[in-house]
């Protein structure tokens, strides 16, 4: 068998047709997307994506990302695309690792090989793996908190304290707050 349909929007985003925000701006209207939170899963789904919940036997494992031509069995089932989600994750950090390996999916995969990717935190990392890693992780933290999109809600809200704007942003974007304080810095928030 052959790997599942890559759309077209994909190919384009991989050939760095778009911005980072134009990457953002075609994922949401393609996938129907229209306002925070950021449905991820409904983006995965959209992109023919199984969600798979479970244990991984290592710690620090956040998840798998599989995409290929021959099935990876999980349980005794056969899945060509798939992210695998650590079932004891916090809801938001099963988004954010669902939002990097769709990351991986639009940045590092190619129609004509497999790609598998495990995120996990703590582990050692070659130049090249850590360059990789960043990329899927800014990719993340752009989908889950789109520069158009926070910087209204930031403007909105400029009248909070910091620690309450943080606050606020984790609890109506479902982000932890690692997220909301990188997303700061990449944008000039101190």
């Amino acid at each position: 068998m052959s790997k599942k349909n890559t759309p077209e929007y994909v190919k384009e985003i991989r050939k760095n047709k778009y911005s980072m925000d134009g990457n953002i701006m075609k994922i949401f209207s393609e996938c129907g997307i229209t306002t925070y939170p950021i449905n991820v899963f409904k983006i995965a789904k959209a992109l023919e994506f199984e969600i798979v919940y479970g244990k991984f036997k290592q710690e620090n494992v956040y998840g798998v990302m599989w995409d290929g031509d021959e099935p990876l069995d999980v349980g005794g089932r056969k899945l060509y695309r798939a992210i695998l989600l650590n079932k004891q994750d916090s809801i938001e950090r099963q988004a954010f690792t669902v939002a990097h390996e769709l990351g991986h999916f639009m940045l590092h995969c190619q129609d004509d090989r497999n790609f598998y990717e495990r995120y996990h935190g703590g582990a050692e990392q070659t130049e090249s793996e850590k360059m990789i890693e960043d990329q899927a992780d800014f990719f993340a933290a752009n989908l889950l908190l789109p520069q158009n999109l926070i910087k209204a809600y930031i403007a909105q809200y400029s009248f909070l304290p910091k620690t309450e704007l943080v606050t606020k942003i984790c609890k109506d974007f479902l982000v932890e707050k690692d997220t909301v304080l990188k997303r700061f810095e990449e944008l000039g928030y101190e």
